[in-house]
């Protein structure tokens, strides 16, 4: 099974409950997901603008910066890895 994501693809079989509810964070630890590093920066430059239209400390906000943050973080550890090898 092949079915595009906000991050890149899922190869999931079967249905799957974070694709359901938008949790796109969730595919970054997915064994069936694939990451496109140029679909993650631009989910990661529009996080950084929603950011901006929420009250810091709201509920929205904690949201957009939860998911930010675990998507910056794959970005670091796990993309200079794979371009280098």
């Amino acid at each position: 099974s092949y079915r595009p994501t906000l991050l890149g693809a899922c190869t999931r079989t079967g249905k799957c409950e974070h694709f359901l509810l938008g949790a796109a964070v969730s595919c970054l630890s997915c064994a069936d997901g694939i990451i496109e590093k140029e679909k993650l920066d631009e989910a990661i430059e529009d996080n950084e603008r929603d950011l901006e239209l929420y009250e810091p400390g709201s509920g929205e906000y904690q949201v957009v910066q939860y998911e930010l943050s675990n998507m910056r973080k794959f970005r670091e550890r796990l993309i200079p890895a794979v371009e280098v090898a």
